[in-house]
C-alpha cells in the first residue's frame, strides 16, 4: 500500500471523527446559558455577574450589546424559572436553586433543633449521680445509719461486692470493725463501772482499794 494514501486515510478519518463530535456536541441555548450560569454563580446574583459567565457560555463577545439585552429578556420572560430578587436592585435568583436552598435551610434547622434536643438530654444525663458518686454517697448514708440500723450495714456490703467494689467493701467493713470495738469497749467500761460502784456501796471493797487497785492486806 503506498503510504502517502495510507496518511491520506488517516487524515481522512481524523477529521470525520472531529466532525462527528461537533455535531453530536450539545450547544446551550441562551436560557439553558442562564441557567447555568445562575447555578454556578450559587443561584443568585447580579445582571453584572450573570452576563461575562452566560455569554461565555454561549460563546459570544462579552462586549457584545444584543447578547446582554438577549440574557435581560431571558430573565424577565422566563418567571417560572428566574425572579428579581426582592430589595436587591439589579439582582436575579434561580427558582429552583432557591428552593433545594430552602429545603436544605429546613432540613438544616430541623438537624439543629434536634442538636439542640440531644444537647438537653446530655446535659440531664450528666446531672445523673456516676456510680463513684453513688457508692460514696451510700457508703456514707450507711455510717450514718449505722447506729440505727446494723443489718442495713451488712446490706450495703453484698451490695457492694455485687457491684464489684471490692475496695469500698473492705473500707466499709474496717469501719464497721473499729465502730463495733469502740462500742465494746464503752460497754465493758460501763460495765466494770457498775460492778466497781456496787462492790463499793455494798462494803465488798473499799473505795481506797478501789482507787489503789487492790487491797492492802491489813497493811
Amino acid at each position: 500500500m503506498d503510504p502517502r494514501r495510507s496518511a491520506g486515510h488517516i487524515v481522512i478519518g481524523f477529521f470525520r471523527i472531529f466532525a462527528t463530535m461537533m455535531k453530536t456536541q450539545e450547544k446551550l441555548t441562551h436560557k439553558e446559558a442562564v441557567k447555568k450560569a445562575l447555578e454556578m454563580l450559587g443561584g443568585k446574583a447580579l445582571l453584572k455577574q450573570i452576563y461575562p459567565v452566560a455569554i461565555k457560555l454561549i460563546g459570544k463577545n462579552t462586549n457584545s450589546v444584543d447578547i446582554k439585552a438577549t440574557i435581560r429578556r431571558v430573565l424577565n420572560s422566563n418567571p417560572f424559572d428566574f425572579k428579581a430578587t426582592p430589595g436587591v436592585k439589579g439582582s436575579w435568583e434561580l427558582i429552583s436553586f432557591q428552593e433545594d436552598i430552602a429545603t436544605r435551610n429546613s432540613r438544616i434547622a430541623e438537624l439543629e433543633a434536634q442538636l439542640v434536643a440531644k444537647d438537653k438530654e446530655i446535659t440531664e444525663l450528666m446531672k445523673q449521680p456516676t456510680e463513684d458518686s453513688f457508692v460514696k454517697r451510700m457508703v456514707n448514708a450507711t455510717k450514718n445509719l449505722f447506729g440505727i440500723n446494723r443489718k442495713h450495714a451488712d446490706y450495703v456490703r453484698q451490695v457492694l461486692l455485687k457491684l464489684g467494689r471490692d475496695e469500698e467493701q473492705e473500707d466499709l467493713l474496717a469501719w464497721i470493725e473499729r465502730r463495733e470495738q469502740k462500742t465494746v469497749k464503752k460497754v465493758t467500761k460501763k460495765i466494770i463501772q457498775k460492778i466497781s460502784n456496787s462492790q463499793i456501796f455494798n462494803g465488798s471493797i473499799t473505795e481506797s482499794e478501789f482507787n489503789g487497785g487492790g487491797t492492802n492486806n491489813g497493811k
